[in-house]
């Protein structure tokens, strides 16, 4: 050897066994609500993870800007989905003029293995409000929002997986599978599979 230290050698069976006896730790500490190996996210883990992104400000091209704020998060699990409601200032930069409104959003979610994250998935803008705005315009904002809300809000990081979990996890060949809706939270349901 020559300066490096080396890593003890692990018998690939010895590592496979420490593996899931490591994993059978882990999911059952991080499963035990799930009923199944996985983590869930609570209801006030969820709007703690919302309220940290939020107010969210999108810049479009210096001409406006969108400023997404207050969200307030429903479950839907008999479609797999969440919603939320927000509320937005729109300001137009060369005048200085603003709009305010809310919002209902509903979405999926979807586990990305090369960024260990759930992210929004499939934005859907349900309701949209926006006061001080003559007919006609409100016609032409109601026209281009849900193209604007899915263009801007799909693929948003909901959740990322701590880097030791997720290095643990493809330590043991494990990945997200699923990620259920449920009454109160949002499961995430690990199997075997590739990262």
């Amino acid at each position: 050897m020559t300066g490096n230290s080396a890593r003890p050698i692990v018998h690939p069976t010895r590592r496979r066994v420490l593996g899931l006896l490591v994993w059978g730790v882990l999911g059952t500490s991080v499963a035990r609500e799930a009923g199944g190996q996985g983590f869930t996210l609570t209801r006030q883990r969820l709007n703690q993870l919302l309220d940290s992104s939020f107010p969210y400000t999108q810049d479009f091209s210096g001409l406006a800007e969108l400023r997404l704020q207050s969200p307030r998060l429903g479950f839907l699990p008999a479609s797999n989905r969440l919603s939320t409601a927000l509320d937005f200032v729109l300001t137009e930069m060369l005048t200085g003029q603003s709009m305010a409104g809310n919002m209902d959003l509903d979405y999926g979610l979807r586990f990305d293995p090369a960024q260990g994250a759930v992210l929004l998935d499939d934005v859907r803008l349900d309701r949209l409000d926006v006061s001080r705005l003559p007919p006609a315009q409100q016609q032409l904002v109601s026209m281009y929002a849900p193209q604007a809300a899915q263009l801007f809000l799909s693929g948003l990081v909901l959740y990322r997986v701590p880097p030791e979990q997720l290095a643990l996890m493809r330590d043991l060949g494990m990945t997200v599978k699923d990620v259920r809706v449920l009454p109160d939270g949002v499961q995430a349901v690990l199997g075997p599979g590739g990262l």
